[in-house]
């Protein structure tokens, strides 16, 4: 953001002369998305380290059970979704800065090198997305996370009467409950698919399990709001959730139609492919 705001190239409506970067549209989108998806996986990773603190230290030994548990199905949404989206925003940060980013005086290319190795470590994200739809999934019928689905539910439940922005986010959350329990259905009803359909499977629920946790810190945002507070940050956190909503959720139409499309690819097939290679 610092370097868009002082980097001038090119003309933009209704700013004399050449205006700073971060004017242009398309870079506002590039920060946007950068910061949507760094708050997202932030939040999903303090709320799973929050259950794992529950799991050793509550005082009621069926809370620490069911922390433990959502802590299981958690994990390798963390690992994978929160390590994918981190290439993709060290790649925009890499565009904003332009040809200087692809140099090491900025520093933006050593966060795109560091953020690269994410992915690779403990096994790959190959097996993070194995672990959550075998695992996490299959191995309990779909229980646990059906117990995620429902506590989703219920915000979107709780925030259905709100009006504006947070109405419209409750909206959201209900559609994306309803294609997370669509996947997890096909999936419980075709296990023997579920190897080709993993990486779209954990995209899919890592997408919108953060967007969940980013409408409830939007929510306690538009509260804070309502009681007086004039501070950018609220405001900037509703927004970001928005913006995470209108532009980036909306990749879950893509997930969820590989999940369930009857022309899914198979290993045979790509077997196949790669013999007449």
């Amino acid at each position: 953001m610092a370097y868009a705001s002082d980097c001038v190239q090119g003309k933009v409506q209704g700013v004399e002369g050449n205006a700073p970067i971060i004017n242009h549209p398309d870079v506002k989108r590039m920060l946007m998305q950068m910061r949507a998806l760094t708050e997202a996986g932030r939040a999903m990773s303090f709320f799973t380290i929050a259950a794992e603190d529950r799991s050793h230290r509550h005082c009621d030994a069926d809370q620490r059970a069911a922390d433990a548990q959502l802590v299981e199905v958690m994990t390798p949404l963390v690992k994978g979704w929160c390590t994918e989206v981190a290439m993709e925003s060290t790649s925009l940060g890499v565009q904003v800065h332009g040809g200087m980013g692809f140099i090491e005086e900025t520093g933006a290319a050593q966060h795109m090198r560091d953020a690269r190795i994410l992915p690779i470590y403990e096994g790959t994200n190959g097996i993070q997305a194995l672990d959550f739809v075998g695992r996490k999934c299959l191995r309990d019928g779909g229980e646990t996370i059906s117990l995620l689905l429902a506590a989703m539910q219920q915000t979107a439940s709780e925030l259905s009467a709100a009006n504006g922005a947070i109405g419209e986010l409750s909206t959201a959350l209900t559609n994306t409950v309803e294609q997370c329990q669509q996947a997890l259905d096909y999936v419980l009803a075709n296990s023997a698919k579920s190897p080709s359909l993993a990486y779209n499977f954990l995209m899919l629920f890592g997408n919108s399990v953060s967007f969940w946790l980013l409408v409830k810190l939007a929510a306690a945002a538009q509260k804070r709001i309502d009681q007086g507070s004039s501070d950018l940050f609220y405001t900037q956190k509703i927004k970001t959730t928005r913006f995470f909503s209108s532009q980036i959720l909306t990749r879950n139409l893509g997930y969820l139609a590989s999940i369930v499309t009857q022309t899914n690819y198979s290993e045979e097939l790509i077997a196949e492919d790669f013999q007449t290679l």
